[in-house]
């Protein structure tokens, strides 16, 4: 049988141990408990990178090519994986809640229409958790919101225009989203090794 390199990154503030644990389970959980899977489940536990040792790396400044490299000259088939930590810069993951177009004035800049739709946002929400603090949209399951930074507002770019009894309407077409997890920078693990296949 052969064998084949892989990169695995576990995202989560863990240790070492814990973030191999999650990729052998993420593995198993899809590839099955086949010692040949072809997966970090094939390895024998976890080392710290000879490459990056334990100092945390800006994902951002990692040299895979480098990292590919440094793997296939420096572990083997069925021996431990290597780890070292990261730091990754990840996006807001949010959950869409609902939409609504806005009439908008022409003599709006971007600021004002942002400052209208944040508004306007604020009062939709308001309206439906009047009384429960919960929101609920048609086809949607009910969520409950604290408070509005846990919304992200997303007002679209483009400015729709059409006539209407001889005069321009303008208008935009808002985004509301729940935010599930704020983005920002997290710490995390990328794990490198041998699998056997």
């Amino acid at each position: 049988m052969g064998a084949t390199t892989f990169i695995e990154e576990v995202i989560e503030d863990v240790t070492m141990e814990e973030a191999y644990r999650i990729a052998v389970d993420r593995a198993t959980a899809e590839y099955g408990n086949d010692g040949y899977n072809g997966t970090i489940s094939t390895t024998n536990g976890v080392r710290p990178s000879s490459l990056y040792g334990t100092r945390r790396v800006d994902y951002r400044e990692i040299d895979w090519v480098n990292l590919q490299s440094h793997t296939e000259r420096n572990t083997e088939k069925w021996e431990k994986a290597e780890a070292f930590p990261v730091t990754k810069r990840v996006p807001h993951q949010t959950r869409p809640l609902g939409s609504f177009g806005m009439l908008i004035d022409e003599t709006w800049s971007d600021l004002d229409i942002k400052r209208q739709a944040q508004s306007a946002a604020e009062d939709m929400v308001r309206q439906e958790a009047a009384t429960t603090g919960q929101l609920e949209f048609p086809g949607k399951p009910t969520v409950k919101v604290d408070n509005f930074r846990e919304l992200e507002i997303v007002a679209a770019k483009e400015v729709t225009e059409k006539q209407e009894q001889g005069e321009t309407v303008r208008s935009v077409h808002v985004q509301v989203n729940l935010i599930t997890r704020r983005g920002g920078n997290r710490n995390g693990w990328v794990l490198t090794g041998w699998a056997a296949e």
